[in-house]
């Protein structure tokens, strides 16, 4: 649906869940339904490098793909999100 809305030679930056986060594999990119009151019932999707590039790639050149990882120190947790900039591919 993103590359039929972006126009060729258009931009996309995107922010998605890593799977490396405190209490998963490093490379853990599965869905899993909420069950925390917060967006319960949804379905919650991780990714991973390969995954995001499987997904976007395709359609888009991945310009820049990063894993951030913020930490809480008073839970002593860390949760990571990618930060995808990538460009539409020409038709």
């Amino acid at each position: 649906e993103l590359a039929r809305l972006v126009k060729p030679g258009g931009y996309l930056y995107c922010s998605l869940i890593s799977g490396d986060q405190t209490g998963y594999d490093p490379n853990y990119c599965g869905e899993e339904v909420v069950v925390t009151e917060h967006e319960k019932g949804t379905i919650q999707s991780y990714f991973n490098r390969t995954k995001i590039r499987r997904l976007i790639e395709p359609f888009f050149e991945i310009l820049s793909c990063q894993l951030h990882k913020i930490s809480d120190p008073q839970s002593e947790k860390y949760h990571g999100r990618w930060h995808v900039i990538s460009r539409r591919r020409q038709l």
